[in-house]
């Protein structure tokens, strides 16, 4: 079909005909029309095939949305001074100097906190140690490994690990044990692999990438055993927040958007309507302070062993916020943070919020965490009639900022709607898909 369209279409060129000119339109049509339908074919026999896999769905979607992720290398980078560089070893440097000091300078300009970051932390009434973990859960964890994640800086594939588990599982677990009671953990395995990943914006601006650390395969085995330990003692005592939904067990993105939609719609059933802050503080991961989180982890009741194990991870290179929350309801996946209140009137919520977010800008002063006030954004929710009559506008202020008020958010990526319909979400993925 695509030779005759292209013979067609010389032909017509040639002769200037016009009966020539509408047989190649014709035949352009018929084959674009064909190529659509072989895509959506195409498209829908992949979706089939990836049976529930999100990992492969995704990169079917990806791929049909054209947002496959690029390998492409940065050309060249933009200095402080402006002038401009493409030579690597000079680009890897400023990546470097950027990404080592963007989150001090950020504390750094910070006014001096003015309460205590741990008062909002219960007193221990119990003590977490450390467990000698065994051989056969070393051995476990090494089974699980997947062979296709990336390597550390020490080029030790996951895949090697894996098939020499029952081998090296004895020397690695006298390895790991040592760690935990000495309180120590190996320099090298700290070391990581920064990859920068562009977010978006101009390619030449160093601030417009994200570093990416891979460490050792080791050192994530190791994590994962502290980890479950950790996981363990916190949930034993409900130290855990039930408004977390990051990196939990029988938790998600998909929990946590699920339970701000069945609280709106039923605010809805009450003919309430819901106003929602969206929180965005800035370089979240990147500013947490050391020192105030292992004073958080001894008031829970971590003990010297544990917190010098904590200390020795975080050197050289815990989520009490639900506690400072009066009004609101609150939902968190990691650092992704919703506030949001339900009333008769727009005027209640508006006063819930903004008193709420302003115990929250003085929770993240002392935590010396900072809030992004420009992609802090505010949200209306109701019916449709409620909406109309409550006038569909909202001031939410913390007393110095006044938050942007938008008529849909992408929370988790799931794009919300002022009536919840699902309208905006779903016209998200069709402007991309071409099928």
């Amino acid at each position: 079909m695509m030779g005759r369209r292209d013979a067609a279409r010389r032909k017509a060129i040639k002769t200037k005909d016009v009966k020539d000119w509408e047989i190649y339109r014709s035949l352009r049509n018929q084959t674009t029309s064909m190529i659509k339908k072989e895509k959506k074919t195409h498209f829908a026999e992949a979706v089939s095939e990836a049976k529930g896999d999100q990992s492969l769905m995704w990169k079917i979607i990806n791929a049909f949305t054209g947002k496959s992720k690029s390998k492409s290398q940065v050309q060249n980078l933009v200095r402080p001074d402006n002038t401009s560089t493409s030579n690597p070893s000079e680009m890897a440097q400023e990546f470097n100097d950027y990404f080592s000091t963007c989150a001090s300078k950020l504390t750094d300009g910070m006014t001096a906190p003015q309460g205590n970051p741990l008062r909002h932390i219960p007193e221990p009434t119990r003590t977490f140690s450390f467990e000698s973990v065994d051989e056969s859960t070393v051995l476990n964890e090494l089974q699980r490994l997947k062979t296709k994640k990336a390597t550390g800086l020490d080029k030790i594939p996951s895949k090697l690990l894996k098939d020499s588990a029952p081998v090296i599982v004895k020397p690695l677990t006298h390895i790991f044990n040592l760690s935990l009671a000495t309180g120590q953990v190996p320099t090298d395995w700290k070391e990581a692999q920064i990859s920068p990943i562009h977010k978006s914006g101009n390619r030449a601006n160093v601030a417009n990438y994200r570093p990416v650390s891979v460490l050792s395969v080791m050192s994530k085995v190791m994590e994962k055993l502290v980890g479950n330990q950790v996981t363990r003692f916190l949930t034993r005592h409900d130290l855990l927040t039930t408004h977390q939904s990051g990196f939990r067990r029988h938790h998600s993105t998909a929990t946590a958007v699920q339970k701000i939609v069945e609280d709106i719609k039923s605010a809805f059933n009450c003919s309430k309507v819901t106003v929602a802050l969206f929180l965005d503080l800035r370089k979240a991961f990147d500013t947490v302070n050391n020192d105030i989180l292992l004073g958080k982890l001894k008031k829970l009741g971590f003990d010297t062993d544990v917190t010098n194990w904590f200390e020795s991870y975080l050197a050289d290179r815990f989520n009490d916020l639900p506690n400072v929350i009066r009004n609101c309801s609150i939902q968190m996946y990691a650092d992704d943070t919703v506030l949001y209140f339900s009333a008769s009137t727009v005027k209640d919520c508006e006063e819930a919020v903004s008193s709420d977010v302003r115990r929250v800008v003085d929770w993240l002063n002392e935590n010396k965490l900072l809030l992004h006030p420009d992609k802090t954004k505010s949200m209306l929710f109701g019916l449709p009639q409620k909406l109309r009559y409550a006038g569909g506008t909202v001031n939410i202020t913390d007393g110095v900022n006044v938050y942007e008020q938008v008529s849909s958010f992408t929370y988790l990526g799931i794009t919300l709607d002022p009536s919840l319909r699902w309208m905006a979400h779903g016209k998200s993925p069709q402007k991309s898909l071409v099928v």
